[in-house]
């Protein structure tokens, strides 16, 4: 990909050189044969690598947005006992994925929720991040002490056990 944009580059100067130069110094412009990349031409390929980027920052602002809307739906700070509790927790129900795991059972992400639980405690993840497998680690810690607060640590009745919760 770094090789095409640098040709693209190369070809979008070379052709400004020849364009561009003798416009500017009163000489005659010289016809430009514009070399074709998988069928486009340069100015195709440039425009493309502008709006690629733009739709990368794009992600990147959304991304923090989301970040900071879950940080506020965080009911305690970080680094509370349930915290811990909830790693604990995860260190049982988790898959081979880790925070990922979707095992094709019904249940999903590093806490193993069911879309029930999703959708009462985390709909709002559910709508902007999808089901619990695509959330970030922090978001299905933040779902589930939300969750804590009604029906504790009820959901998971064998792995409480196992961490003394």
């Amino acid at each position: 990909m770094r090789f095409l944009l640098a040709t693209v580059a190369l070809a979008a100067a070379l052709w400004l050189l020849a364009v561009w130069v003798p416009a500017t110094t009163g000489a005659e412009p010289r016809s430009v044969t514009v070399e074709l990349v998988q069928g486009k031409n340069v100015v195709w390929w440039s425009r493309r690598a502008v709006q690629n980027k733009r739709d990368s920052l794009a992600r990147g602002r959304t991304i923090r947005r989301l970040q900071h809307v879950v940080r506020g739906r965080l009911a305690l700070p970080t680094g509370h006992w349930l915290d811990g509790a909830f790693l604990c927790i995860h260190r049982f129900e988790r898959g081979a994925a880790g925070w990922q795991t979707a095992t094709g059972n019904g249940y999903f992400g590093g806490l193993q929720m069911d879309r029930s639980f999703q959708r009462a405690h985390g709909g709002w993840a559910l709508q902007a991040f999808g089901s619990a497998n695509h959330w970030p680690a922090s978001v299905q810690i933040a779902v589930a002490i939300q969750a804590w607060t009604t029906p504790g640590f009820g959901p998971w009745p064998n792995t409480r056990r196992m961490c003394g919760v």
